[in-house]
């Protein structure tokens, strides 16, 4: 029997091949639904199992709408046609918040039927989710009941399912707290650089005091003036004082 391109496990007599040799079932359970195997490399299935494998490890769901499945703590969605006591059976289309540049959850499909008390109008839920390596367009949901008002005696207005108007809130929120996080994140980054460049602007290695700043600051100012023309004295002294007001800020945040 031969080993599998991705895992080494040995593969069954069914089990799929592409180019480069056999996939096992397991793996092939990690790629992404839209991916052929057949004909994709072992470079990017690799990445493909690699990161399912660590979106697997993490997720546990907190909200489930139809097939679709949020787990608003790691930020991760699964969108899985069959379900295992509340949690998705299939688990290979499983996507990071961050990963997603386009994503959009509408009704689609509406149908009314019946008349006069009897009214009632339906929708299906349609998801479609873009990456940089794929998109994904499929129905989650069907069905659902919307709400409707009748206008002149016989024409129906109605508006999309009110579950579809919620689980679309949640979604837009756990994108926004993502958003969030990587902006901090970007803060920190940005701040830090703003340090390191302060700090070899004063010569300062840390730790230290406010009050040792403030001598090392006093002390490179007033040597300034022996060491260049008074023209670049004034330039590196807004230098000096601007690196100097970044570390005091620096360490009154500590």
């Amino acid at each position: 029997m031969a080993e599998c391109i991705l895992c080494g496990k040995q593969t069954g007599f069914f089990d799929k091949r592409n180019p480069e040799g056999y996939l096992c079932k397991e793996c092939v359970s990690c790629i992404p639904s839209v991916i052929d195997c057949t004909s994709c490399s072992t470079e990017k299935l690799k990445y493909f199992r690699e990161q399912n494998l660590r979106k697997r490890k993490v997720f546990d769901t907190t909200a489930v709408f139809g097939s679709l499945y949020l787990d608003n703590i790691h930020r991760i969605f699964c969108i899985s046609p069959t379900q295992k006591k509340g949690e998705p059976a299939k688990l290979s289309d499983m996507f990071w918040v961050s990963e997603i540049d386009e994503i959009a959850l509408c009704c689609v499909n509406p149908v009314c039927t019946g008349s006069g008390t009897g009214i009632s109008v339906t929708c299906d839920a349609e998801l479609y989710v873009r990456t940089s390596e794929l998109r994904i367009k499929t129905i989650i949901a069907r069905n659902e009941k919307c709400s409707y008002k009748v206008v002149d005696g016989h024409k129906v207005e109605w508006k999309e399912a009110a579950r579809i108007a919620m689980f679309r809130s949640m979604f837009n929120q756990m994108i926004a707290d993502e958003n969030n996080t990587m902006l901090k994140e970007i803060r920190a980054v940005r701040n830090q650089k703003r340090i390191v460049w302060a700090e070899g602007v004063l010569m300062l290695k840390n730790p230290y005091t406010a009050d040792e700043l403030k001598q090392h600051y006093d002390f490179l100012k007033h040597n300034l003036q022996y060491s260049v023309s008074k023209h670049e004295t004034e330039y590196y002294d807004s230098i000096l004082e601007q690196a100097y007001k970044i570390l005091q800020e620096h360490i009154s945040e500590k």
